[in-house]
């Protein structure tokens, strides 16, 4: 959308953004069913992690090494610390319901906000709307990524997300 109306580029990113969103999926939906994919990936461009849980935890053991994985540098250290350094300060996520730290597209934890468990006031990653979680934490040396089937966040299971970060925790007090 520029200047409050669409766009031609905007429409060509967003059909882009649906055809790499609906190639993993592509022999299990119907024609109904990859136009909704993809409408939903052009539309909220947040939605569209095409990722399994591995991949989503070395992007992060990536980030949380200043942009270096197995020896090789991907990103420039200097781009890691701008995304990772704080630049909103204790806005309201309207999905978590919280005011949260954010830094270029990475909610960023706090003492009194453990949002990636306890005892990592300096972690970085994101909540994604149906529990794609990902995330670094420097101080732990850990980087870790929990995708599920797509419930919502605020849900009755939310205290397993808790146990699942307290054993984190537990192993990380154990290594140290």
């Amino acid at each position: 959308i520029v200047k409050g109306k669409p766009s031609v580029l905007g429409f060509c990113s967003g059909i882009v953004a649906g055809l790499v969103v609906i190639t993993p999926a592509c022999g299990f939906v119907n024609t109904k069913g990859a136009m909704i994919i993809g409408i939903l990936a052009g539309i909220i461009p947040s939605a569209n992690v095409v990722a399994t849980a591995r991949e989503l935890a070395r992007f992060f053991e990536c980030l949380r090494c200043d942009g270096a994985l197995d020896g090789v540098r991907v990103f420039e250290p200097r781009t890691v610390h701008r995304a990772t350094s704080e630049k909103s300060f204790w806005e309201v996520d309207f999905t978590l319901g919280a005011p949260i730290r954010y830094g270029l597209g990475f909610m960023l934890a706090a003492d009194w906000l453990p949002l990636f468990g306890p005892r990592g006031p300096n972690a970085f990653g994101h909540y994604g709307f149906t529990n794609v979680i990902g995330w670094a934490d420097p101080d732990r040396e850990l980087s870790a990524a929990l995708l599920t089937s797509g419930k919502p966040f605020l849900n009755v299971e939310l205290w397993r997300l808790f146990q699942l970060f307290s054993a984190i925790n537990q192993a990380t007090e154990l290594r140290a």
